[in-house]
């Protein structure tokens, strides 16, 4: 769901779990060699690199969802719903575990209204089911990509501690979950949930990896000190909020910031020949300075889709800064989202509350502990011969469905 639109989406049709180390989706009594619960996988498909789907079971029914660090509610296309179509695939009626709870409830997006009628479920994903859980049925809509049929879920993942009640993840004593999405072009995604993610050796491993401090009341969300390039600094010198967020294709930040790091990125040549060689950005925040190369932030689009260009290339290649105008009680709001997560593995602790990150192997598993470049202004990512960027389509690019254009936020 963005924040100016809903875009226009497939939605993956099924998940499986593939790490050996794993829990998998259908197991429910795996335990560690320390005699600890193994975290449940749930692959993730990828839809042109800009939002990744998974299965959620919401009574008798799986249904396609995004999974949403910057939401907290489960909200799914109803039946009930006269507009929805073919995406609504849930249906009260037919579910022995349903029980209403007699409350219309309506959210605004950045794209339009939601009418949902509230209820109590059993929902969640493997072992991790949540049994009366509160949830919404979206029975009415003002949002146009709704009428679509390719999605009909998000599922909110927020910290614990929030004053909006008791999440899903709550109930089933969740503190941590992971995500890492696979650099490879229209590779899977990996969702991880667990009580504490531990491997199936017994090793807490991600414990010793560089940590985000989150100091969102509601958000994961962390005072950022500065964003820069080469060393020099070029934006929040005054302080930001800074935000982790699963729902954001790009790096989002203010015009006069996405600006100004643009200006000190360099031009990125429309043929991709330079792609490689751009300086990577850091981004200092909750007390860690995480830094993206070029990998992360270039991408090849349609040609059609960048007005400012008259060549004759098909594709050209653009970076995937994003600007957005929002306020916060910490500054402008920067968003790190998806290229983070491809960059990294992202343990998002709900306990402590902090986001880890470690950088991504291969197969999403953290390379080493140390792995993170710590204010290391001339790294560059070792990158294979043949590599290109990603191909993306900058319609379907996802903002935030929690902010909306020139509002103030409450982090």
């Amino acid at each position: 769901m963005g924040a100016k639109r809903f875009s226009c989406i497939f939605l993956t049709w099924y998940a499986t779990a593939t790490a050996s180390f794993l829990l998998k989706v259908n197991d429910t009594n795996a335990t560690s060699a320390a005699g600890k619960p193994i975290a449940t996988e749930l692959r993730l498909s990828n839809f042109e690199n800009v939002q990744y789907y998974g299965l959620f079971k919401i009574g008798p029914f799986r249904v396609n969802t995004v999974f949403d660090t910057g939401s907290f509610d489960i909200l799914t296309l109803s039946k009930k719903c006269t507009k929805c179509g073919a995406a609504a695939k849930y249906d009260s009626s037919k579910s022995k575990t349903y029980e209403p709870n007699g409350t219309k409830v309506q959210y605004t997006f950045g794209s339009g209204k939601v009418i949902a009628e509230l209820g109590y479920e059993t929902a969640g994903i493997g072992r991790f089911l949540s049994k009366h859980q509160l949830f919404g049925e979206i029975i009415d809509h003002d949002v146009d990509a709704l009428t679509k049929g390719r999605w009909s879920t998000i599922v909110g993942m927020p910290k614990m501690g929030s004053e909006r009640g008791k999440s899903w993840m709550d109930a089933e004593g969740v503190k941590q979950f992971a995500l890492c999405l696979e650099k490879r072009d229209m590779g899977p995604g990996h969702l991880r949930i667990g009580p504490d993610l531990v491997f199936a050796t017994g090793e807490d491993r991600h414990k010793d990896l560089p940590a985000i401090a989150i100091s969102g009341k509601e958000h994961w969300a962390a005072k950022m000190t500065q964003v820069s390039v080469k060393g020099i600094t070029v934006a929040c010198t005054g302080g930001c909020g800074g935000i982790v967020d699963t729902g954001t294709s790009g790096i989002v930040g203010p015009p006069s910031g996405i600006k100004a790091l643009r200006k000190e990125v360099g031009e990125v040549h429309r043929n991709c020949s330079n792609a490689a060689d751009l300086p990577p950005v850091q981004f200092s925040l909750g007390g860690a300075t995480v830094s993206i190369p070029s990998s992360a932030y270039v991408i090849q689009t349609d040609a059609d889709q960048v007005p400012s260009y008259k060549g004759d290339l098909k594709r050209v290649c653009v970076d995937i800064f994003m600007q957005m105008s929002v306020e916060t009680n910490m500054g402008p709001l920067w968003i790190l989202g998806m290229p983070f997560m491809r960059q990294y593995y992202t343990i998002f602790d709900r306990d402590t509350p902090a986001v880890r990150f470690g950088e991504a192997g291969s197969d999403c598993t953290p390379k080493s502990n140390a792995a993170i470049h710590l204010a290391d202004h001339d790294i560059h990512e070792s990158l294979p011969d043949k590599w290109v960027p990603p191909v993306v389509s900058l319609r379907d690019l996802n903002f935030p469905s929690w902010a909306k254009e020139g509002e103030r936020l409450e982090l």
